[in-house]
């Protein structure tokens, strides 16, 4: 079976090209941070909303396959849990108490190391999968 093994190369791609190219870029390319942070929220909440259909969409298939998936389901969870309970904690921080207070950088990193897990559990996924497809066509 290999549309798992594209799914989760999409997926990492996803999460490679929003996480450490774009909402970087927006940083350094925008001289206005709030439109920034703004931007790169939305693309974050979009990445997470993909996230779930191609974690669950891989998980079924790779389970098919005789795969461990619980690096998907992991993954899937740390997203949702950035997006939907940190993602409103940092906002209240700025809101109150501004985008340079300790209490933002502590739910902004949260947030970041949360991404970060996810992106790194999706890239074992996708070198496991890879190996076992070496291994798989060297077989043959």
């Amino acid at each position: 079976m290999w549309l798992h093994r594209l799914i989760v190369a999409l997926w990492a791609g996803l999460l490679v090209t929003i996480g450490l190219v774009v909402a970087p870029g927006l940083f350094r390319l925008l001289d206005d941070r709030e439109l920034a942070g703004r931007l790169a929220g939305g693309f974050f909440l979009v990445t997470t909303i993909a996230s779930v259909p191609l974690g669950l969409g891989y998980a079924l298939l790779a389970r098919r396959a005789g795969r461990r998936v619980a690096l998907a389901l992991v993954a899937i969870a740390l997203l949702c849990a950035s997006e939907w309970f940190v993602r409103p904690q940092i906002a209240a921080a700025r809101l109150t108490l501004g985008s340079h207070s300790t209490t933002f950088a502590l739910w902004h990193g949260l947030s970041t190391l949360l991404y970060l897990a996810a992106l790194a559990a999706v890239m074992v996924l996708l070198v496991r999968d890879l190996k076992s497809s070496v291994r798989q066509d060297d077989a043959r």
